[in-house]
């Protein structure tokens, strides 16, 4: 019988959903001053994170052990921000 570790290989084709968020700052040179561009970043990400969860696009689970101990996790299928770019400069989002 074999006893070695066994490799198994998993390919998905998955389809999903791309979102961007925008944010025109008209006045940028007034906002600038009071905004550094890490917080108006973070505003960004933070309207896309509201965005995946209203749009069900983040899977949460919980599991309880039997020693009281809750484990909450959050899952998401993300890709590398060079491929992001690869789509944008596709011109496929």
């Amino acid at each position: 019988m074999n006893n070695l570790p066994q490799i198994e290989i998993k390919s998905f084709d998955l389809i999903g959903k791309a979102l961007i968020c925008r944010w025109d700052l008209r006045d940028y040179d007034t906002i600038g001053r009071t905004m550094t561009e890490n917080e108006i970043k973070q505003r960004l990400v933070h309207k896309i994170a509201e965005a995946m969860i209203e749009l069900k696009l983040i899977e949460f689970t919980k599991s309880e052990e039997i020693s009281g101990t809750a484990s909450f996790r959050a899952r998401a299928f993300v890709l590398p921000d060079n491929q992001v770019k690869t789509l944008r400069l596709e011109k496929l989002i």
